[in-house]
């Protein structure tokens, strides 16, 4: 049997926090372990990077990829954040306790949504009951320094999913290229990528011109090429934090 648990959290993380600055939009989040990668859903700003100085305490090993334009997002890479905060990850419960955390991680408004992968009901058990218990000692060290602070946010814990996915869901699982890859295209844009692809425009050398392509569905080259610049920048948005990961 393979499972796959969906859950949603909140908790003490710099990510969670940093989160609540882009307006309810999702920020993604990957790691190799070593180094974390993460995607923002526009260009970072001077005012959220002072914030993040803040929040990060391996802020000083942040390189930062902008974007020409503040609507695109920009990706950052930087030293793993578990070695740092080794208490806060969930991460390395899940990894304790038998199960297999799949990237990226989303956070949304203060949420953080995971995915986790494993292998007999005993991991599931091990896994859901290791992240209650950190959540309840997060809860229990607040409470006790609450007066300190004067306020105290509850972490929390929801299960949302639990399916039987099998190993042909595990190999979907695994296998994020396309879903995650594309899904941000437009189906215009995937069926002109794909003619485009077909037709020979990205061989080397090329095949095919962009007038040629035009001609055959009726638009200028002017659109095609457009259309396909769009195209090339999801796809590289989308790949890069999988390729930094490794760039170090």
């Amino acid at each position: 049997m393979v499972y796959e648990i969906r859950v949603r959290l909140k908790h003490s993380c710099p990510f969670l926090r940093f989160s609540k600055l882009f307006d309810k939009e999702p920020i993604y989040s990957y790691c190799s372990r070593t180094h974390d990668v993460i995607r923002l859903p526009e260009k970072l700003s001077e005012s959220k990077k002072s914030k993040a100085q803040k929040l990060f305490p391996n802020f000083a090993s942040w390189k930062v990829n902008s974007p020409s334009s503040s609507s695109q997002p920009s990706i950052i890479s930087m030293d793993c954040v578990c070695g740092v905060v080794y208490y806060h990850t969930i991460s390395s419960v899940v990894r304790q306790n038998g199960g297999v955390p799949l990237y990226p991680v989303t956070y949304s408004d203060g949420w953080e949504f995971r995915k986790i992968i494993c292998f007999d009901d005993d991991d599931v058990n091990n896994v859901i009951n290791a992240i209650k218990e950190k959540i309840l000692e997060e809860n229990e060290l607040k409470e006790k320094n609450e007066y300190k602070t004067g306020h105290r946010e509850l972490a929390v814990f929801e299960e949302l999913e639990i399916n039987n996915i099998g190993e042909d869901g595990l190999f979907r699982a695994q296998t994020f290229f396309m879903s995650d890859i594309i899904h941000n295209l437009t189906n215009l844009e995937l069926k002109l990528f794909l003619l485009a692809y077909e037709e020979g425009y990205y061989d080397i050398p090329r095949r095919v011109k962009l007038e040629e392509i035009g001609k055959k569905i009726g638009k200028s080259r002017q659109a095609i090429g457009k259309t396909l610049r769009n195209v090339e920048s999801k796809l590289i948005n989308s790949v890069a934090p999988f390729l930094l990961l490794d760039s170090e």
